[in-house]
């Protein structure tokens, strides 16, 4: 319990410089570019034993992204959205919304020229969640594929036109698809952005996700 406390506390700390920007942008790049940041960061999105490390890691994978991930370069987003994913099958559907969020910022900083294939994987592996029992967790996978359809409408379709007919909430499927017809084919932005401009319709500051009021005062039962 100890151990799991301390893990907590360090991957919320994390989460909250991440959010208030205490640690400039080029600074967690090279963190994730040296290799020192990202294992940490799955090694959390994995923890076994208490499961707000887990939704602590969602919240700094969020902020992570938001701050970065218009310059995060190609092999750590394959290595981050297959843990994001895995934890929409989370027992807890707190994490599962906050997966779903960080997929949101995910998608939203995604490069037009992304990799047509690994879009295509992660629309699948989100696809099954718009027709989850809980309302929630469908509303919540549904905004993830309408943003990743603004970037890749074409993977995003392909995905969806192979469940549809099977589906119980075919709306959802409609809504993306409809996501995937208004999406018009946009020229590859750059990288070179610079820390706190507004990029890929996050806002520098505003975007990023708050924390519980309670998150530092929260104790191992």
């Amino acid at each position: 319990k100890t151990a799991a406390a301390v893990r907590f506390a360090a991957v919320t700390a994390l989460a909250t410089q991440l959010r208030r920007r205490l640690v400039p942008g080029r600074v967690v790049l090279r963190l994730v570019s040296d290799g020192s940041l990202l294992p940490l960061l799955l090694q959390e999105l994995e923890e076994d034993w208490y499961v707000d490390v887990r939704l602590a890691a969602c919240w700094v994978a969020e902020c992570l992204l938001r701050l970065v991930g218009h310059r995060l370069p190609h092999e750590p987003r394959r290595q981050l959205y297959p843990a994001l994913t895995k934890r929409l099958d989370d027992s807890s559907n707190a994490v599962r919304l906050a997966a779903c969020r960080a997929l949101v910022a995910f998608c939203c900083t995604l490069d037009t020229g992304y990799c047509e294939t690994n879009a295509g994987y992660l629309a699948q592996a989100v696809i099954i969640h718009m027709d989850d029992s809980e309302p929630a967790i469908q509303e919540a996978a549904a905004e993830v594929l309408e943003t990743l359809a603004a970037k890749k409408p074409v993977a995003v379709r392909d995905e969806v036109l192979k469940v549809r007919d099977r589906f119980r909430a075919r709306h959802f499927c409609d809504r993306v698809l409809a996501a995937c017809l208004a999406a018009r084919p946009a020229p590859a932005t750059g990288s070179a952005v610079e820390d706190g401009h507004k990029t890929d319709g996050l806002s520098s500051t505003s975007g990023l996700p708050s924390l519980p009021a309670s998150t530092a005062d929260m104790e191992l039962s």
